[in-house]
């Protein structure tokens, strides 16, 4: 499949496992406005800071993960996003701008 062709499946495959989703201040302003909450309870809830400098693009945090094994994001809820209308640019942009190695085995979209 041609990522040009590409049609989300809805799996939630993309918002589980390793890595991590940069959030911008400007995201951080738009989320936290759409789950009606103030930008400071937003941050201390749903965000980390990056495990090292190096990390650290453009003063971004990152979101956390729920807790367990699978690693999902936070803000998955089964396999939908809670923030679709508002997701970060870093999940708009999965898979045509950006996907990580062997990302056709996990994402329901590629496998149509």
């Amino acid at each position: 499949m041609k990522l040009s062709s590409f049609t989300c499946a809805g799996c939630g495959n993309c918002c589980r496992g390793e890595g991590f989703v940069a959030v911008t201040a400007g995201e951080i302003t738009e989320i936290a406005a759409f789950l009606g909450m103030p930008e400071d309870r937003f941050r201390a809830v749903y965000t980390r800071r990056p495990e090292s400098a190096d990390d650290n693009h453009d003063s971004a945090l990152w979101l956390v993960d729920q807790p367990g094994p699978a690693q999902e994001c936070v803000l998955l809820e089964g396999n939908r996003c809670r923030i679709h209308p508002v997701k970060p640019q870093q999940c708009r942009d999965f898979p045509r701008r950006w996907r990580s190695s062997g990302f056709e085995a996990f994402c329901g979209g590629m496998r149509r």
